[in-house]
């Protein structure tokens, strides 16, 4: 049902486009739909690349059972934190 009701929203902000004074903001809001590729894809990369330092970073500390050296358990919640931390998440 849920995917039903996107779905017809989605149709129906597609037949917006009629209207002179809605079909410039539906035609901006596919363009920039479908420009935001390139940038995605160069955010993920620096998404990843800084995962994949963070989890070595981790895993190279001591693991010295008195002292929490370890802040990464896995490759995932690398790139997790990355991403978190991309958003502005402290």
């Amino acid at each position: 049902m849920a995917i039903c009701a996107l779905i017809f929203y989605m149709r129906f902000f597609y037949f917006l486009r009629i209207f002179d004074s809605s079909s410039h903001l539906v035609r901006t809001i596919i363009e920039i739909t479908v420009d935001i590729k390139n940038f995605l894809f160069v955010f993920f990369l620096g998404i990843i690349g800084f995962g994949v330092s963070f989890y070595i970073l981790s895993n190279n500390n001591d693991k010295n059972p008195e002292k929490e050296a370890v802040f990464i358990e896995g490759f995932w919640f690398s790139l997790i934190y990355s991403y978190r931390l991309a958003l502005g998440d402290f």
